[in-house]
């Protein structure tokens, strides 16, 4: 069993620590970057194929004119 490369940050933390922490202390630190990292936003990717679609059928407006 391994953990996914999210987490590879804080398996080197917890492995290189010494005394080597309690499994109740791991746990503790896992779940604590699993909720960090669901908190995290990422900003979502914009295809920019389907930007002005409306306005592809009109010959005169370009993007550069669009925006």
């Amino acid at each position: 069993m391994h953990l996914r490369l999210e987490f590879e940050a804080i398996r080197a933390h917890i492995l290189h620590r010494s005394p080597k922490p309690s499994l109740d202390t791991v746990l503790f630190e896992l779940v604590a970057e699993e909720t960090r990292l669901r908190t995290i936003v990422t900003p979502p990717i914009v295809d920019q194929s389907s930007v002005n679609v409306a306005h592809r059928q009109d010959n005169r407006h370009t993007r550069v004119t669009c925006y």
